[in-house]
């Protein structure tokens, strides 16, 4: 749902119902103790939403816990993918596997964090983990190398930590909650609005009740930006796969001095 969406319906919803506010003022007296009072319906919608927006709002933050440790997941298994590729006997070997794991941090860095903020992959990345998975598949063909099985397990690491870091860049949250959530906000503002009590006095309950809307509000924004991990006020950054790749091309300078890489610096094949 789009943060302008949240923004205006709140705010519809104060506005509205201090609008309506009026006409129920005049027909009603909220002094009777009969029965049940308005406060009797009001206070459990309120609850109801307060509940249900502390349930959702844990929720988008275990997404977002979850996709950073993807992102630390896959550049430490990247880490351990160049030190041990610096172990291989064949030279050759060794000097291709560097170029395309740097290629490779580097597609994820400056083209991939971009598609992620729409939930997509970056064609770019795929050149290079087909190149991984065509040379690995070569390598154990030919045998001969004790490091192979465990150059093999951490590439499959930083396969499935990929695979988990794009799936968490999509919302996690069912849309029926999500509209639930939202809706039960909306009324909830609406209803304290609409049914303020005469007794008290009136600029001080919309002074109360505005902060409550503009902190009901936030919370929404911020639940929908942090199901979001890739974008927005709190996105996330590849700090982490930007050090590993650094290093990783300061190993290979030293490896190979003066041979260059198959890719520009935003990781895309020359």
């Amino acid at each position: 749902m789009p943060n302008w969406a949240i923004a205006v319906a709140v705010a519809g919803a104060l506005v509205a119902g201090l609008a309506a506010n009026r006409w129920w003022a005049r027909g009603h007296d909220d002094s009777s103790e009969e029965g049940f009072g308005v406060k009797d319906i009001v206070g459990p919608v309120t609850t109801l939403a307060v509940i249900l927006l502390a349930f959702i709002m844990v929720e988008a933050l275990n997404s977002y816990a979850r996709a950073r440790e993807d992102i630390g997941r896959e550049a430490r298994a990247l880490d351990a993918l160049g030190e041990t590729a610096l172990r291989l006997k064949s030279h050759e070997n060794s000097e291709s596997l560097q170029q395309e794991f740097i290629c490779y941090s580097r597609a994820v860095r400056f083209k991939e964090w971009k598609t992620m903020a729409h939930g997509d992959r970056a064609p770019e990345v795929a050149v290079w983990t087909r190149r991984l998975q065509t040379e690995l598949a070569a390598m154990r063909r030919a045998g001969g190398d004790d490091e192979l099985d465990r150059l093999i397990d951490l590439d499959l690491t930083r396969a499935e930590a990929r695979l988990a870091r794009i799936t968490e860049s999509n919302s996690t949250l069912p849309r029926g909650l999500s509209w639930l959530m939202f809706a039960s906000a909306v009324v909830s503002v609406l209803a304290l609005a609409v049914f303020m009590s005469s007794k008290v006095d009136r600029r001080i309950y919309v002074s109360g009740l505005v902060v409550f809307a503009v902190l009901l509000g936030g919370t929404l924004y911020m639940i929908n930006d942090l199901d979001s991990p890739f974008s927005g006020v709190n996105k996330l950054e590849p700090k982490e796969l930007t050090r590993i790749s650094r290093g990783l091309e300061k190993d290979y300078t030293a490896f190979a001095p003066g041979v260059l890489l198959p890719c520009n610096a935003e990781g895309v094949a020359n």
